[in-house]
């Protein structure tokens, strides 16, 4: 498999600023921009009951993926295409109404992010696209008391039903790898900057050009890139897909210790997604502050979940 990560694909580093990099998978190419280090930021989280507060965090500098990972880079690395909206045509049954799984006039359906794909699939995917390109997993899986080599993990060996095993997989922060965002650097990232309720944008009357919702979306998925930015130059954070992050779905403490990944034991087993869904209102889950989780193996949402990375 031809795959690159010389330092030539950076771009210059700036003060604080890890640089950009482009990566590239037999030809699939995906960037990964820089985030500087915070130490007392402020970001917005929202409970179930729709009450927000500020919370303080410090966090490491860190790269995060510009776009969600599309279809074509998922089958590059994993041999598959799990996508409900696989571009085949024909009505589907999205939720409780039909929809069509081709792409949008003028999109390629290459380029539509990857998404019927649970927690378990979305770690296996990071350790494998890491090995592909050369670089250290960020996760360990035991199974009976020995890790797994996701080397030699066939697709079809990925649970697909709640495990125990893959609950308890081990986070490594230290390593050089692709894995999920924590929940705080997907909320950082997605602030872009700004105070903005939407990624990108502060009006709901321009989130149009910014988001893929239900207002504007058909109800299908779209090409990523074809909306605008936020701040951090990232694409379709409010909406188009849900993102999954690495943490456990709980309560927050405030402030936040540094690099926080979420608790590593008790309470809910089910993971955080966030950012909402090409079906969602502007008023809830594509609101860069609201949490959301689902079950790790299966949920009535994953035909409309997908993965961002965050690398270093």
């Amino acid at each position: 498999m031809a795959y690159s990560n010389s330092n030539s694909a950076c771009t210059a580093a700036m003060d604080g600023y890890p640089a950009d990099k482009i990566y590239s998978v037999d030809g699939i190419r995906f960037t990964m921009k820089s985030i500087a280090a915070v130490t007392g930021g402020l970001v917005r989280y929202s409970n179930e009951f729709n009450i927000d507060r500020k919370y303080a965090i410090d966090l490491s500098a860190y790269r995060i993926g510009e776009t969600l990972v599309t279809q074509e880079l998922w089958q590059a690395v994993m041999g598959n295409n799990p996508s409900f909206f696989d571009g085949t045509g024909g009505k589907k049954k999205s939720g409780l109404k039909e929809v069509d799984t081709a792409p949008a006039i003028g999109e390629e359906q290459p380029k539509r992010p990857v998404e019927n794909v649970n927690w378990y699939q979305a770690v296996a995917f990071c350790n494998k696209l890491s090995i592909k390109l050369g670089q250290e997993p960020c996760y360990t899986v035991f199974k009976d008391e020995k890790p797994i080599d996701f080397k030699t993990l066939a697709v079809e060996e990925v649970p697909t039903k709640e495990d125990t095993d893959w609950d308890d997989a081990v986070l490594d922060m230290n390593k050089n790898g692709f894995r999920l965002p924590t929940e705080a650097e997907w909320t950082w990232a997605a602030q872009g900057g700004t105070k903005f309720k939407w990624a990108g944008i502060g009006t709901k009357r321009k989130l149009k050009n910014y988001a893929w919702y239900e207002k504007n979306s058909n109800g299908i998925t779209h090409e990523v890139k074809k909306k605008l930015p936020n701040g951090y130059g990232l694409y379709d954070m409010s909406g188009n897909v849900w993102e999954w992050c690495w943490d456990y779905y709980n309560y927050i403490p405030n402030p936040l210790p540094k690099n926080y990944a979420g608790r590593s034991s008790g309470g809910s087993l089910r993971r955080v997604v966030r950012g909402g869904c090409c079906n969602d209102s502007s008023d809830n889950y594509t609101l860069v502050y609201h949490r959301f989780c689902i079950n790790p193996a299966r949920s009535m949402l994953n035909n409309l979940v997908g993965v961002r990375l965050v690398g270093f």
